[in-house]
């Protein structure tokens, strides 16, 4: 069996900050100003979370993790932002989250290919975010990974080019 490729060293990448972030209008205004005055988040439903997300931005991302992790997952599908990569990517190891991740790796795959190929060629998160990364398409990943550079590229590139049905088989299989 071939061995896993080493990926070329890169330097630590994250987000740009000129992202356009994009969160569906709210049509609930009243709501939206009723939740603007609280300070906990944990009992909220979907659409509570994303009145939240929608008033306050996407900077309240870090205070609504206490959230129940189904809703709060529920909320993202309907955001167009890398910054939710993040919980992406810790909810698609659970089974029973992947299909929302993957429905909002469909929706928003630039967003997503923008959020995951800083863990991907690093190493928090890793494989993980590689797997993620194969599933998007595959010319749209390589397109974003020429924004964080060439040694980001060529990271990406070796990464959509392995060979995925031989990844997770062991170095020696046994007798």
């Amino acid at each position: 069996l071939p061995k896993k490729a080493a990926l070329p060293k890169v330097h630590p990448l994250s987000v740009p900050d000129d992202y356009p972030d994009k969160i569906e209008a709210s049509p609930k205004p009243k709501l939206a100003a009723l939740l603007e005055r609280q300070t906990s988040f944990h009992y909220l439903s979907a659409d509570g979370l994303l009145e939240v997300l929608r008033s306050q931005g996407l900077s309240m991302l870090p205070t609504l993790r206490n959230a129940d992790n189904r809703n709060l997952l529920e909320a993202l599908t309907s955001v167009n932002s890398p910054r939710v990569a993040s919980v992406m990517l810790e909810s698609f190891t659970k089974k029973s989250m992947r299909p929302r991740v993957l429905c909002w790796l469909r929706h928003y795959p630039r967003a997503a290919a923008f959020g995951l190929i800083p863990p991907a060629v690093q190493s928090k998160g890793g494989d993980t975010a590689q797997t993620m990364l194969r599933l998007l398409p595959h010319d749209v990943v390589a397109e974003v990974a020429q924004c964080y550079g060439k040694e980001a590229a060529q990271a990406v590139s070796a990464i959509l080019a392995e060979d995925v049905l031989l990844a997770g088989l062991p170095a020696k299989i046994p007798a």
